[in-house]
């Protein structure tokens, strides 16, 4: 069976996000866009996006650094929202998160646990912001990390509208060219910023540019054979992936809830 490969990006693509960021916004009588921005690629994406769509006075950045946080990161996306005219600010949640832990009743050295609560304290951070400032919190998360449950439930996984959760995150990169994102965030290794050295590839056991033509072909019907072909991964980890993505529907689908009671 042939399957379509992962298409490229055009302008209607772009066109289309644009017009959805302008239709949202004003479809809740809402006045901006609230984002949280990072270093990474996504959220660039997602704050020129929104500075494209509803002009740069319109979008607020917020960076949410934490002691593990490169420095790199901190001049990176000033340097961002000062060029693109956005308004940017930075809240430090480090102390707030370590107050969290302590109230935990085993909180552990578990890095997971630690980075779920870092990424919770920003989702806090960014609605707060938006009810003060009648706007809609505009989320980060692509569709390689949608399908595989990459993201933090009730955490970078929150938001009131998702503009690139359509977009594998190969795809991200290449609008990223288009919109003029800069290249030394595109060239970036993909982490989500949880905790010192983590990266996303390494994480998952998958490059991106694999798990995005392993997911392509899955959505198409494709079977684990199929996949693991396409993506030039073992069969096992094409049936890992799959399982991946079953077990992780609860995280962006709605509360599970009885059908006939």
């Amino acid at each position: 069976m042939a399957f379509r490969a992962v298409r490229s990006i055009t302008d209607n693509d772009i066109s289309c996000i644009l017009a959805f960021i302008r239709e949202t916004v004003a479809g809740a009588h809402a006045e901006g866009a609230v984002v949280g921005i990072s270093g990474g690629i996504d959220s660039a994406v997602v704050v020129k996006l929104c500075a494209d769509a509803l002009g740069a006075d319109k979008v607020h950045a917020i960076f949410m650094p934490v002691d593990s946080t490169p420095k790199e990161d901190y001049r990176q996306t000033e340097s961002m929202c000062q060029a693109w005219g956005v308004r940017y600010d930075v809240i430090d949640i480090q102390s707030v998160s370590e107050e969290f832990g302590k109230m935990l009743s085993k909180p552990g050295d578990d890095p997971l646990q630690k980075g779920n609560m870092m990424s919770r304290c920003r989702m806090i951070v960014l609605f707060d912001a938006a009810r003060r400032e009648r706007s809609l919190v505009f989320g980060t998360t692509n569709r390689s990390e949608l399908l595989m449950g990459y993201m933090t439930k009730f955490g970078d996984g929150a938001e009131d509208a998702s503009p690139i959760c359509r977009l594998y995150k190969t795809q991200v990169w290449e609008i990223a060219r288009l919109i003029g994102v800069p290249e030394e965030i595109i060239s970036k290794v993909p982490t989500a910023g949880l905790w010192e050295g983590q990266t996303d590839e390494a994480e998952m056991g998958v490059t991106y540019l694999a798990l995005d033509k392993a997911l392509n072909v899955m959505e198409q019907g494709a079977s684990d054979a199929e996949m693991a072909a396409a993506a030039g991964i073992t069969e096992t980890k094409a049936a890992e992936i799959r399982s991946q993505v079953s077990r992780m529907m609860h995280k962006h689908s709605p509360a599970y809830a009885p059908e006939d009671c």
